[in-house]
């Protein structure tokens, strides 16, 4: 019964992880488009762009990461085959 529900709560962090990851990711799109047509320097506008995408991959990892501490599933991407 307890390794259900670390199996749930693992799953949990993993998805909202991966639901932020891709809410930042998209942010890191949409920042940049946003701050050039405001009229900064293009240069600002990369380097948001780079440390969003860094931060999108950061938190889908630590995501990943609390998976396997807790479960020991090994796959990156959610619809990967655990069971091999």
């Amino acid at each position: 019964m307890l390794r259900g529900i670390i199996h749930r709560l693992a799953t949990v962090i993993y998805w909202a992880g991966l639901v932020l990851s891709a809410m930042v990711g998209m942010g890191a799109v949409i920042a940049p488009v946003v701050m050039i047509s405001d009229d900064k320097p293009i240069s600002e506008a990369i380097g948001t762009f780079a440390l969003l995408t860094v931060l999108s991959f950061a938190v889908h990892g630590t995501g990943w990461a609390v998976r396997y501490i807790l479960t020991g599933e090994k796959e990156w991407l959610p619809w990967g085959d655990s069971n091999r």
